[in-house]
């Protein structure tokens, strides 16, 4: 599989029940594997080490990398501007 490029990414810290730490992280990514180039939006990540770095595991058979990341929603987006 070829790697994606990393466009942009974004961690949120909220407060969960029983006053946890929630991390929410929300990665956008440029797939140059389709004819255009589209953004993978990956969003409303539970983060489960603090090394995110590029790695994420995402849901409808989109594996990026390692298992940093998981409950992933990806959103493709054919056109970059949109953002």
């Amino acid at each position: 599989m070829t790697a994606l490029k990393v466009l942009s990414k974004t961690v949120v810290k909220l407060r969960g029940p029983g006053n946890r730490n929630i991390t929410k992280l929300s990665i956008k990514f440029i797939d140059k594997t389709v004819e255009r180039t589209s953004i993978l939006v990956v969003s409303n990540c539970a983060v489960y080490n603090s090394a995110v770095s590029n790695r994420a595991m995402c849901v409808r058979n989109r594996a990026v990398a390692n298992r940093a990341v998981s409950n992933c929603s990806v959103y493709k987006r054919d056109t970059p501007d949109s953002y």
